[in-house]
């Protein structure tokens, strides 16, 4: 099983993920072709829209485990709950005790289970957003051109062409708008 080290820049720990526990109960299973080397690590309050939250930390300092989860969940931060108010949702109220400075409501609750809450500068693995949308687009578009080339007959040969062409093409659009995202940020993060 591999395994991988991973650092935060304002923290001297280390953490370590291990290989998710695939195919076994009850671990679900990643996005297609996203893989342990697409996580990172950030703090809880620096989880953007999106982003799929896979594990956290052991408590305490130095090296750190992960502790996978069981559901991994695609984030929706903020403090209010979907139920209104805080104040409306008792896991929200619990934590509300402490004043929303010191915690963050990762996702709304869902189907029975209640909302993903933690520390703001709880370090979490996560998969960026932008990561899992491009692999699942690249998963999409393997599987269009494996059905277009077993499709039988004009129209459906044609179907899934038109499919796949449309997939590739938000592909490289997905692609170039990344790559505009990156030029952007050094840009603005390299010294004059």
């Amino acid at each position: 099983m591999s395994q991988r080290t991973l650092t935060l820049p304002s923290s001297t720990d280390t953490f370590h993920l291990a290989e998710r526990p695939a195919d076994t109960a009850p671990y679900a299973p990643l996005p297609p072709l996203v893989t342990i080397d697409d996580v990172t690590v950030v703090r809880a309050h620096e989880v953007k829209p999106g982003d799929l939250v896979l594990a956290q930390f052991r408590d305490g300092t130095g090296a750190r485990t992960a502790v996978h989860l069981e559901h991994p969940y695609a984030a929706v931060p903020g403090t209010n709950c979907e139920s209104g108010e805080w104040e409306d949702c008792e896991e929200c109220d619990d934590w509300g005790g402490m004043g929303t400075d010191r915690w963050v409501r990762l996702a709304p609750s869902d189907d029975g289970e209640g909302c993903a809450i933690t520390y703001r500068n709880a370090p979490l693995a996560i998969v960026p957003a932008a990561v899992v949308r491009g692999r699942t687009l690249q998963a999409l578009h393997r599987a269009l051109r494996a059905a277009e080339s077993s499709a039988t007959g004009p129209r459906l040969t044609d179907l899934a062409r038109r499919v796949r062409d449309v997939v590739a093409h938000t592909l490289l659009t997905y692609d170039e708008d990344a790559r505009s995202r990156t030029r952007r940020s050094h840009r603005c993060c390299t010294p004059p």
